[in-house]
């Protein structure tokens, strides 16, 4: 892994680590006496220990964690020669449920973040809606309906033989 994916990962590893614990183990421990310094420290001690596992981690040190661009590779050339041919047809879907998910997800978004300040003003929680409940719902059925638009229209079964 790059230094730099490590140093953001490390940040933000530590980031969430010693958000978690104040807000997490602050208030308990200050109830019970602890003062706040000390719960500030603990906080960052443990997000300290937790960054440099990270940082010592196997896969991210010697480099057995394969990059993106192999990975990827890897896939190409062993999707190649277990199909014997090109990988036209098998990227198609991929693009196709891409652009559908995002285009429902958008959608479901959009509706559910803004629909409750249309119709009920008075809500403190309408914009959640969208965020946690449409948004994530409309990216998978956008998937499902790219990929079964894929099948019924581009795939293999379109009448040509091949997808493409």
């Amino acid at each position: 892994m790059r230094r730099s994916a490590r140093v953001t990962l490390i940040a933000l590893v530590g980031y969430v680590t010693l958000g978690s614990v104040y807000l997490l183990l602050g208030p308990r421990l200050r109830e019970s006496g602890w003062p706040s310094w000390c719960v500030v420290l603990l906080a960052l001690t443990l997000a300290a220990l937790i960054g440099r596992f990270v940082w010592c981690s196997p896969l991210a040190a010697d480099g057995s964690m394969p990059t993106a661009t192999e990975a990827r590779g890897q896939a190409v050339k062993d999707a190649t020669v277990t199909s014997g041919g090109s990988l036209r047809g098998a990227a198609e879907p991929r693009a196709a449920m891409r652009t559908w998910a995002m285009i429902l997800g958008l959608i479901g978004f959009a509706g559910g973040y803004f629909g409750p300040m249309i119709f009920d003003p008075n809500s403190n929680q309408g914009p959640l809606l969208g965020v946690f409940i449409t948004g994530p719902l409309g990216f998978a059925v956008g998937s499902c309906a790219g990929w079964w638009w894929w099948a019924t229209y581009k795939g293999p079964s379109n009448g040509k033989g091949d997808a493409g």
